[in-house]
C-alpha cells in the first residue's frame, strides 16, 4: 500500500531528506551541503512531488518520497562530479555512443 502523509514543515523535511541523501552516498559530509543543493532547491523538488489538499496541506506519498530522495541523491552526486572535474581531480567528456557523460582519472 502506498501511504500518504501531510507535510507539516517542508523546511524541516527538506533538511532531513538532504542530510539522509548525502549520508547514503558517503559518511564523510565535511563539505557544506549548501554547496551541493540548497534547502530552497530541495523544497522545490519536494513541491514537484506533492499535491495540495483543499485545506492547502502538502500531501506526499511513499512513491513521491522515494522519487525526491533519488533526485536529491543524484543532484548531490552530479554536483560532486562537476566539482571534481572543475578542480582537475577527474576528467570528463561526453560519450556519443553511451549518450552520457563519462568520467575517469589519469592515474
Amino acid at each position: 500500500m502506498n501511504e500518504a502523509f501531510i507535510i507539516n514543515d517542508i523546511t524541516k523535511l527538506a533538511y532531513s531528506i538532504r542530510k539522509n541523501a548525502a549520508l547514503s552516498i558517503s559518511s564523510d559530509t565535511n563539505e557544506t551541503l549548501d554547496d551541493f543543493i540548497s534547502i530552497n532547491q530541495v523544497e522545490n523538488i519536494i513541491r514537484n512531488y506533492t499535491i495540495t489538499s483543499e485545506d492547502d496541506d502538502l500531501i506526499l506519498d511513499e512513491d513521491g518520497y522515494n522519487s525526491i530522495f533519488d533526485e536529491i541523491t543524484s543532484w548531490i552526486v552530479n554536483v560532486g562530479l562537476a566539482k571534481l572535474a572543475g578542480s582537475n581531480k577527474i576528467e570528463c567528456a561526453w560519450d556519443d555512443e553511451k549518450n552520457d557523460m563519462v568520467f575517469w582519472t589519469n592515474e
